[in-house]
């Protein structure tokens, strides 16, 4: 009776520490999974935040490079003649161009041939024809320049020194230059940056297509 009582309390104890080492291990194994999964679920975030982040400085070269396409400004460098600072807008204009060209490519590694790829392909080939358009009119101005100046003279006699600033100075002269530096091509110019800010970079045809990339829309989904 001793004995077996004895067998049973060792088959109890043998038993129960069975079920405590199975216990163990099924909470090891539940809670190793769940750590592997919040560790996947960190890991699948921090990529789309660095896509978002990637998409984001795509979106702000276009953004930022459409803003050396302005007539005003060759208009009065044309005025004032400065090759140093010509030498160095076209500069900005060439770095502009090989920066949306960078952009595209880095869209295209992102998303392949996405519909946002298209889009910026469309935004690409407008900024380049309107930004060789610019360049060929920072020359044409110039040349507008001095052959406007002779015209000026006659007519405003009574600028003198007949100087670019002293003809700046004065409102009627200004605007008679304008008028004539003022060309088909400039007012093609001047029509293609104002269709590329209201409709090529607009929300509809630009912005709504960086959305799906949006870390908060991949949460929420």
């Amino acid at each position: 009776m001793n004995f077996l009582g004895i067998l049973n309390s060792n088959a109890i104890a043998t038993i129960t520490n069975v079920l405590l080492s199975s216990l163990l291990i099924f909470f090891t194994v539940r809670n190793s999974k769940k750590s592997c999964k919040q560790e996947k679920e960190i890991h699948n975030r921090n990529v789309l935040i660095a896509r978002e982040q990637r998409m984001f400085n795509i979106y702000h070269v276009f953004a930022n490079c459409g803003r050396v396409l302005k007539t005003d400004e060759i208009t009065e460098l044309a005025k004032l003649n400065i090759l140093v600072d010509t030498k160095e807008f076209v500069k900005e204009i060439m770095k502009c161009r090989n920066e949306v060209t960078k952009a595209l490519d880095e869209a295209r590694l992102i998303c392949g041939e996405c519909k946002l790829v298209k889009v910026l392909e469309n935004a690409r080939n407008k900024f380049f024809k309107l930004s060789e358009i610019e360049i060929s009119l920072l020359r044409e101005q110039s040349q507008l320049m001095l052959i406007a100046i002779p015209t000026i003279a006659k007519e405003f006699p009574e600028i003198y020194p007949l100087t670019i600033q002293n003809i700046l100075s004065n409102s009627q002269a200004s605007q008679r230059i304008n008028q004539l530096m003022t060309t088909p091509k400039t007012k093609e110019y001047d029509a293609g940056v104002e269709d590329y800010w209201k409709n090529v970079l607009s929300y509809e045809n630009f912005d709504k297509y960086f959305e799906p990339f949006l870390v908060r829309d991949q949460i929420c989904s």
